[in-house]
C-alpha cells in the first residue's frame, strides 16, 4: 500500500500512526509474542489488514501509535475470525464479567454499539 493510501485510511483521532522496523522472520516452529494495546483495521475489496499497534503517550498533545505488525486476511477469513472472536468474548464475559469500555476510549471509536462504562 502506498503512503498516500495509508495516510488516507487512518482514523481521524489525532493519533499519529507510524510503521516501525519489521522484525526478522522467525524459523519454522518458532513464533513471536507481542503486546498490542490498539489496532487499526483497513480493508479493500480483496483483503482486510489488521495493523497492531502499541500506543505511547508522550504528553497530552503527543500520542504516538507504533504499528509493529500487520496481519492480512481474505474477507472470508476475517469473517470467520470475527465469529471466533465474538464467541470467545462472550465466553470471557460469562466467566469474568462484562468488559467495560471507558468513555475516554469509546469517544475515539465508531459510535455504533459501544457500551460505555458507568
Amino acid at each position: 500500500m502506498d503512503s498516500k493510501a495509508s495516510s488516507e485510511a487512518q482514523p481521524q483521532t489525532g493519533v499519529e500512526f507510524e510503521h516501525t522496523v519489521k522484525p526478522e522472520p522467525v524459523s519454522e516452529g518458532e513464533y513471536i509474542t507481542a503486546y498490542a494495546n490498539a489496532a487499526q483495521i483497513v480493508h479493500t475489496f480483496y483483503d482486510f489488514q489488521f495493523h497492531f499497534t502499541e500506543i505511547n503517550v508522550r504528553s497530552a498533545d503527543a500520542v504516538k501509535a507504533e504499528i509493529f505488525a500487520t496481519i492480512m486476511m481474505s474477507p472470508q477469513h476475517a469473517k470467520v475470525f470475527y465469529q471466533h472472536l465474538t464467541r470467545n468474548l462472550a465466553i470471557y464475559e460469562d466467566k469474568f464479567g462484562e468488559i467495560k469500555i471507558p468513555p475516554e476510549i469509546a469517544k475515539l471509536l465508531p459510535a455504533e454499539d459501544i457500551p460505555l462504562s458507568t
